[in-house]
């Protein structure tokens, strides 16, 4: 939802010193506060200052910088601007001489990056220039929804089980998850929930490179898992738990701090429309606000080339206010909020006119990753550890309760419904809240 992607402000893994009856409050303070946001925000640019060309592990990652309001901090790539390729010559003529080179993305989307040498403090009055002039335009937005403080359970406090291998719910039916990639030892799991996800050099979540690289580690020991380690993983053992049967195909455009670019996700997109067989879903846990709240013209892009009957699933974003965030702001995408356990929306949720549904964000168990949590990002200072053949974690957020939503919709599909049918199924007999759409508590 961002224009440089990350995973959305403020989503929480928890420990057991966390999951009393207190939970509510803790999770107010610690995904609701603009003020963490701001030193996530701070911390996103510092491990990103500069580009990596990190093509052994996939994903090139971008360098970052912050800009606009104090409060609303977004993340850019510094000096990119992204237009359509119809409005080249004229965003060109308006930029002048601050123009260096235009560029092509990295895949045949329909737009260019135009690179310039203007200062990140102008770059909204550059936007709005090309706003007025009819030039549909924005930077090259940076997601960061791992922007967020990140605990742990110790293993075994919490279980799911194994995979049922006679629960043909989902049978037949592919979801394309797009996010930080899966755990290189996801099929070693003895719990089953992993099986079958495909693990290349391309889609592998590296967990700990960054950390690697900050010397962020315990003493004589290995790097701590970085910031969005493990997300990716998280997601797709939440709709395997949903559609036991489904086909999950993991894509990977976010770094394991969960920060990727406008364009790494919307060439994602791009690949996964095309897929063949087609998927009937793909899942989105991820998300930035823009600048000016302009939707993404790459991501808007990507979006367009789609099967009218692919759904995709985002994360409306943990910060309590009505500002969108994208791709779940488009009207192509249905974006989902957060409940609670009980089925109330969640007061550190996002919510809006632009909010589809809502389904349970709170307290999720899923497949987790072997490491150890970095103590900087862990609620108070101890660092949790993950091992064993069965890694399981408790984690808070939309990003959680969107691939509830692609499971779902998988379920229907596998049952005989078109995607857009199961989805409106799951719509029919679903109470409705103003500002987080339908609520889903299946």
């Amino acid at each position: 939802m961002h224009q440089i992607i990350t995973l959305h402000e403020g989503a929480a893994r928890m420990t057991s010193k966390d999951r009393p009856a207190e939970t509510g409050l803790w999770q107010i303070a610690r995904i609701g506060s603009r003020d963490r946001v701001v030193a996530n925000a701070g911390r996103m640019a510092a491990r990103h200052e500069t580009a990596v060309a990190d093509v052994a592990r996939g994903v090139p990652r971008v360098a970052v910088r912050i800009v606009g309001e104090e409060h609303r901090p977004k993340g850019v790539v510094p000096g990119e601007i992204i237009v359509h390729r119809k409005d080249r010559a004229a965003a060109e003529k308006l930029l002048g001489d601050a123009l260096v080179r235009v560029e092509e993305p990295a895949c045949d989307l329909p737009v260019v990056k135009l690179v310039t040498e203007i200062h990140q403090d102008r770059v909204d009055d550059a936007l709005r220039r090309l706003s007025h002039a009819g030039v549909a335009a924005n930077p090259n937005h940076v997601l960061p929804f791992a922007m967020r403080g990140k605990a742990g359970i110790a293993p075994g406090m919490a279980s799911i089980g194994v995979r049922p291998a006679d629960d043909t719910t989902g049978a037949g039916v592919r979801v394309v998850v797009i996010d930080t990639g899966i755990d290189a030892h996801a099929s070693e799991r003895e719990d089953g929930w992993l099986d079958d996800i495909e693990v290349t050099w391309e889609n592998t979540d590296p967990l700990n490179i960054i950390n690697e690289e900050q010397g962020e580690k315990a003493a004589d020991g290995p790097p701590y898992l970085d910031d969005a380690a493990g997300h990716g993983s998280f997601v797709a053992g939440i709709i395997r738990q949903v559609a036991p049967a489904c086909e999950v195909v993991m894509m990977r455009a976010l770094d394991s701090d969960g920060v990727g670019s406008e364009e790494a996700l919307a060439c994602a997109i791009l690949a996964a429309g095309r897929m063949k067989p087609r998927p009937a879903v793909i899942n989105l846990s991820l998300g930035q606000e823009s600048i000016g709240g302009r939707p993404p013209v790459a991501i808007a892009a990507a979006l367009e080339s789609l099967d009218d009957d692919i759904i995709v699933v985002a994360a409306a974003g943990n910060t309590p206010d009505d500002e969108p965030t994208w791709p779940a702001g488009f009207r192509r995408v249905v974006a989902v909020a957060g409940l609670t356990g009980d089925g109330r929306p969640a007061s550190w949720s996002k919510y809006g006119d632009w909010v589809d549904c809502a389904a349970v964000a709170e307290e999720l168990v899923s497949t987790f990753v072997g490491g150890v949590e970095n103590p900087a990002r862990d609620s108070d200072g101890v660092p949790d550890t993950w091992s064993g053949k069965n890694p399981a974690a408790v984690w808070i957020g939309t990003s959680f309760a969107a691939p509830r939503i692609a499971g779902l919709i998988a379920a229907g599909v596998s049952g005989g419904m078109t995607p857009r049918d199961a989805y409106a199924a799951l719509l029919q007999d679903a109470p409705h809240e103003p500002g987080y759409g339908h609520l889903i508590t299946g």
